[in-house]
């Protein structure tokens, strides 16, 4: 035996085809077979008949982006990078060697593309059967948004740069002087001095053409003869704090004509003045600024998820409108109709935090079979006792909805008394002079009082509804449905921090991280089908003729409106083969 020759110098003509290497079954071809279902001939388009070099395909920026997702890629830089060195990625980018700045622009004019992306997904689901909408859980979860706590501002720190702004400064490119607009003043040579160390009358009545004729010692002794204080004026009230570096900054950088800064200020005051935050981070105003799991102040993105049991694939999710998640069960029940339908909703399961009146009506004038305990239910569901449960609290005091009166725990009938404009309702009686509880029951009154608010009365159905055992057992099914998903992401797919800031923006990473846990769970079932052919000594030459399953769901959710809007007739959803290697 010899030894062959190795010349790594050695140039050699080979006629390659990544798709060569690629192992059979690789999620690649999957990815390549649902975005070549999407039509891209509207944004293709926009490019014909245009001058300058020629643009590439807008396929290739979704298939490979989507590829960088399931491979937890998430810089356009490194997505880019392997374009040259990943056969997998060669072959989606048809051996293109892609611009990271044009992944990062396309990302932008390809944003509802994700989305139809993520609704072929579920669709090819329910065509291969694994999807069967049964049960549906809800959750919440939170990212962190690429923003640092030291950026958060309070209305006391914008009134500072509108007090900066108002004076006017302006500066001149020729001079390096700070002016001011309206007396033509010189601030200071130093814009970050000029903040801290505001003129008096000295250079009051100096105009700026006298200043120009000033030597440069002159003006420096002058602004030397006038720095009497320190701190900058908050407030027309005389209170002197130091402003900080932050807020400095972002002036200039208004008053230097940068608009994208002034639409963020512009920005943080809005949310601010909703009143649900204290505080707002200027680089990502859209953030919420809050306490993590670890106790630690973060800017943080609140995602809400839907995913069905049978599958675990997700159907929808949402950017919260809110830090947490007890207002946010309505905006995510609208998402997952418009994306599956409502006639295809059977069971939907939630925390404890989503029970409330809004939800919960919500939920019944839509139709919906919704199963979302109360915190004392969840914790007894948990095999935990609820640390502050009052046995004469409101809660265990037995609604009758036929007679509309409460029951107290001693067995004390409380009837409908007296109704108010808002929808409050009062019940009361006076069998409780005689009741050895007393004292611990009522509160200042000599009678104990339930007030029911507007939209009680749904939480009380729901209260008698998760006490059918039946119930307590589907509803079981939640954690395993919806949490399942969510530490797929977070922990396979290394998912915690977004990498871009803004809702547009963060929207289009949900929708990436979405599909490509979807399709790791549709490339695993169909390597399940081949295995278990092979354990059943079928023919699997041929994976094109494995038979699909058949779906009572399917022609419901094809025939849903929004869902033809997105998709296009294009998609051949009968080509479920995995690429044999060639």
């Amino acid at each position: 035996m010899v030894l062959r020759d190795y010349d790594q110098d050695q140039s050699r003509f080979i006629c390659f085809n990544p798709k060569s290497n690629i192992p059979e079954g690789h999620i690649s071809f999957l990815v390549d077979e649902i975005v070549e279902g999407l039509d891209f001939s509207e944004i293709n388009g926009k490019y014909e008949g245009t001058p300058g070099c020629h643009a590439y395909n807008r396929k290739i920026m979704v298939k490979i982006d989507v590829m960088g997702a399931i491979d937890s890629i998430f810089s356009s830089r490194k997505i880019c990078e392997q374009t040259r060195m990943n056969d997998a990625y060669k072959f989606l980018a048809g051996c293109e060697v892609i611009n990271h700045r044009t992944l990062c622009r396309s990302r932008k004019e390809n944003e509802e593309l994700y989305k139809k992306a993520l609704l072929s997904t579920i669709v090819m689901g329910v065509k291969e059967g694994i999807i069967k909408f049964e049960h549906i859980g809800l959750d919440g979860t939170l990212f962190k948004a690429d923003a640092s706590v030291s950026n958060l501002f309070t209305e006391e720190n914008l009134k500072v740069i509108d007090e900066i702004i108002n004076k006017r400064l302006v500066f001149d490119k020729e001079d390096e002087l700070y002016y001011r607009r309206d007396t033509y003043e010189i601030v200071e040579k130093s814009y970050f001095d000029a903040i801290d160390e505001i003129l008096k009358d000295d250079l009051v009545n100096t105009t700026i053409e006298e200043i120009k004729n000033m030597d440069e010692d002159v003006i420096v002794e002058k602004v030397d003869n006038t720095m009497n204080f320190k701190d900058l004026k908050q407030s027309p009230n005389d209170d002197h704090k130091k402003v900080s570096n932050k807020v400095k900054k972002n002036a200039k950088e208004i008053l230097d004509g940068n608009k994208k800064v002034l639409e963020k200020k512009d920005k943080v005051e809005e949310k601010l003045a909703t009143g649900i935050q204290k505080k707002v981070n200027m680089t990502d105003p859209d953030s919420f600024a809050m306490y993590n799991k670890k106790k630690s102040f973060e800017s943080l993105y609140n995602v809400g998820y839907a995913a069905d049991y049978d599958s675990k694939m997700i159907l929808a999710n949402i950017i919260c409108d809110g830090p947490t998640d007890a207002n946010q069960f309505q905006p995510l029940m609208e998402e997952l109709i418009n994306n599956i339908g409502i006639e295809n909703i059977n069971i939907i399961s939630a925390d404890s935090i989503y029970n409330n009146s809004e939800s919960l009506i919500y939920a019944e004038n839509m139709e919906i079979n919704a199963l979302i305990p109360n915190k004392y239910q969840a914790s007894n569901n948990k095999d935990k006792t609820y640390s502050n449960e009052n046995k004469f609290h409101k809660h265990n005091f037995t609604y009758n909805h036929q007679k509309d009166s409460y029951t107290c725990p001693m067995g004390t009938e409380l009837p409908f008394k007296n109704e108010y404009n808002d929808g409050k309702k009062v019940y009361y009686t006076n069998k409780c002079k005689n009741c050895t509880e007393q004292e611990n029951c009522k509160k200042k009154s000599n009678t104990r009082i339930i007030t029911s608010y507007k939209g009680e009365q749904a939480m009380q159905r729901m209260k008698i509804k998760m006490q059918d055992p039946e119930n307590q057992k589907e509803y079981k099914k939640r954690a395993p449905t919806i949490e399942s998903p969510i530490g797929d992401i977070k922990h396979n797919n290394q998912m915690r921090e977004f990498k871009t800031r803004g809702k547009e923006k963060v929207i289009i990473e949900i929708n990436k991280t979405t599909k490509s846990h979807n399709l790791r769970i549709l490339r695993n079932h169909r390597q399940n089908k081949i295995k278990y052919t092979l354990q059943n000594n079928k023919k699997t030459n041929n994976p094109q003729n494995l038979p699909i399953q058949n779906n009572k769901n399917t022609e419901n959710l094809l025939n849903f409106p929004y869902i033809n809007q997105l998709l296009t007739i294009s998609m051949n959803f009968s080509k479920t083969s995995i690429h044999p290697k060639i």
